[in-house]
């Protein structure tokens, strides 16, 4: 799977915007590329990393640690509390689920964390 994979730029001396995943974060990153060499991770634009490599609407999906025991502070969001929240980041894979403030948290899940403002209160 390329996404999994560490971008590598080439050994050619070229200047060539491009994306590339960072599972790291769960994020496309725009990337320097040599021209020549390199791995699958370098993709033309961000739209065809995403699709390629974002697991849909990381406001959506739960919390993924990853299999790695590294303690890494991060924030996620909530989809169950609409909230986001610290939690601890083992450091490898895991998910799109993952920023480095609250802030970039509330920029990315903002409209989520709007829309559940406007639903009908239940009694239950």
């Amino acid at each position: 799977d390329p996404c999994y994979l560490k971008f590598d730029g080439g050994r050619c001396l070229g200047y060539f915007k491009r994306w590339a995943y960072n599972a790291d974060k769960g994020v496309c990153e725009e990337v320097i590329w040599g021209g020549c060499e390199g791995n699958a991770n370098n993709f033309d634009t961000k739209e065809e990393c995403e699709g390629k490599c974002q697991q849909g609407d990381v406001c959506s999906m739960r919390f993924d640690a990853g299999p790695c025991k590294g303690c890494f502070p991060v924030w996620t969001y909530n989809p169950e509390k609409h909230t986001c929240e610290q939690a601890i980041y083992g450091g490898c894979y895991g998910n799109g689920n993952r920023f480095d403030s609250e802030e970039s948290c509330l920029n990315r899940c903002h409209s989520v964390i709007e829309d559940t403002c406007n639903l009908q209160f239940e009694i239950g």
